[in-house]
């Protein structure tokens, strides 16, 4: 009795061992394509396809770039909900990555690019995707990655003007004269004489020929005309005396019958 129980263990034992369809299966993915292997720009986005091979539990997945020469990851994942996720250090929080809740998933696709906040080095990169519990707590990394190679064109820099200085030794534009105008000159007109207004005509008493017609003299001095002028006034004053005393004294001898 106790043969046939050792046997009987022996054959479960062995059936179990050899079996084509494995009790315990072990869990494995890999990166089975990459839609490019050139990166020309931080909005650029790119889809890796996923091989998953006996998914044990849900999980949660994502890929990243790292350096070959290594250092961080970074880079955006695209989650369930479409919205881009910053990618984390491996003890980051996993739950914001594309979560998997089928345990039957054999493969699938994620989309990932780089973003425009990363500084791009002249060097090469690696494509790397990762596997997490649902807690968070441990990760599995993809047996392969894929090379990558980020073209970014360069940016030209923007030329600062500089600043012109003027030499000490520039010859200095001459200041514009400006042409003198013209001055106008106004001929004086012929200042008259004081005496301009008064003519005096004296008759020439002197005998004169025959043939030669009496012609009045004009004053040629306001001397000569101020003294003509008082002269006949004299003259005219001394004759009106005259002619009044005449007249009076006939005039008087009437009266007095003289």
């Amino acid at each position: 009795m106790r043969k046939t129980f050792l046997l009987f263990f022996l054959f479960f034992s062995c059936s179990l061992l050899f079996s084509p369809d494995k009790v315990f299966a072990a869990f494995s993915f890999n990166i089975l394509s990459v839609s490019t292997a050139t990166i020309n720009s931080g909005n650029q986005e790119i889809t890796v396809e996923l091989s998953i091979s006996d998914l044990p539990s849900e999980s949660y997945f994502r890929v990243a770039l790292q350096k070959t020469s290594g250092g961080s990851y970074f880079g955006y994942i695209q989650n369930n909900n479409g919205d881009w996720a910053t990618i984390q250090s491996l003890s980051g929080d996993c739950s914001i990555y594309y979560k998997v809740t089928d345990t039957n998933t054999s493969s699938l696709q994620l989309k990932y690019k780089v973003g425009d906040d990363t500084t791009i080095d002249s060097t090469s990169y690696k494509l790397k995707a990762h596997r997490f519990t649902k807690t968070c707590t441990s990760y599995t990394e993809a047996t392969n990655s894929a090379d990558m190679t980020l073209n970014f064109p360069t940016p030209t820099p923007t030329p600062t003007p500089t600043p012109t200085t003027q030499s000490s030794t520039a010859t200095p534009t001459p200041a514009k004269t400006p042409s003198p105008s013209p001055i106008k000159t106004t001929t004086p007109s012929p200042k008259p004489t004081e005496d301009s207004s008064i003519q005096i005509l004296a008759f020439d008493t002197s005998p004169t020929p025959e043939n030669k017609p009496q012609t009045a003299v004009l004053g040629q001095s306001s001397g000569n005309a101020g003294f003509y002028f008082i002269l006949s006034g004299a003259l005219l004053l001394v004759a009106g005396l005259y002619i009044f005393i005449r007249k009076n004294k006939f005039s008087l001898k009437d009266k007095i019958g003289i």
